[in-house]
């Protein structure tokens, strides 16, 4: 039992890494640069950080690091909504 346990943690630890990794290629191509939507995000991250006391020069230099650290989030969090899903659809079949 122990055993089969520590085999199931790190088949759904494998499994959240493998598809976080790959929602977060999807959501990576998803973005395009010169997209208005893109470049939206960018300037109010960057007003934001203005907002906060930041300079101009760091601002700018912060926001595309803001918006992926959010894409990394929500990757993360859709990587263990598929595990989730998973494991539940395990516990059905069982």
């Amino acid at each position: 039992m122990q055993v089969g346990g520590a085999f199931g943690v790190a088949m759904l630890g494998t499994l959240t890494n493998s598809r976080a990794a790959f929602h977060q290629a999807i959501y990576a191509e998803s973005i395009k640069a010169s997209s208005y939507a893109t470049q939206t995000a960018l300037q109010g991250a960057g007003y934001l950080g203005k907002r906060i006391g930041e300079s101009s020069y760091l601002s700018d230099l912060q926001a595309p690091v803001i918006i992926n650290l959010y894409i990394s989030k929500l990757s993360v969090i859709a990587g263990y909504q598929d595990a989730f899903v998973f494991t539940g659809l395990v516990c059905i079949l069982h």
